[in-house]
């Protein structure tokens, strides 16, 4: 699954690139996930918390982390929902061109750190945060408790 995400993560708009992240998805995933994601895809992005709301909150627990888990925690995981919105997070935080605040580092932080994120998925956000052209972003992989949870995997 991390190889299908790794080919649509410079898609900036998945709607609009629907039909080749539906091609792309049955190469390497099966039917069911990729049907799954393509209605993800159709659902409205509003059901799911923003980057500036991500970062922002001051109560991350309760405006971003608990809600969060109600929509992405069920039979399965839905990986699909959490890579892309760390995939938005990411790219976000790119174009960004002040200096983040403390808080704001810390919300992307909690948001790696949630319980319910996949390791597999957490390590392949790392990745991209260490190609990231930005120190400060960079900086965050420095976190010793989100390196434990990295050297988990």
């Amino acid at each position: 699954m991390v190889h299908f995400f790794e080919a649509i993560e410079g898609l900036k708009d998945l709607k609009k690139n629907k039909k080749l992240v539906q091609l792309l998805g049955e190469a390497s995933l099966d039917k069911e996930t990729v049907v799954a994601f393509l209605n993800f895809i159709d659902r409205q992005l509003s059901d799911f918390p923003s980057s500036d709301s991500i970062l922002n909150t001051t109560d991350f627990q309760n405006k971003v982390e608990i809600p969060l888990r109600q929509i992405v925690v069920g039979e399965q995981i839905r990986n699909d929902i959490l890579y892309t919105i760390s995939v938005q997070l990411l790219n976000h935080l790119e174009q960004i061109k002040t200096t983040l605040s403390e808080e704001q580092i810390k919300n992307f932080k909690s948001f790696l750190k949630m319980d319910f994120f996949p390791a597999d998925l957490r390590f392949s956000v790392a990745q991209d945060i260490a190609n990231s052209s930005k120190t400060q972003i960079k900086n965050i992989l420095s976190d010793p408790d989100l390196s434990t949870l990295l050297l988990a995997v």
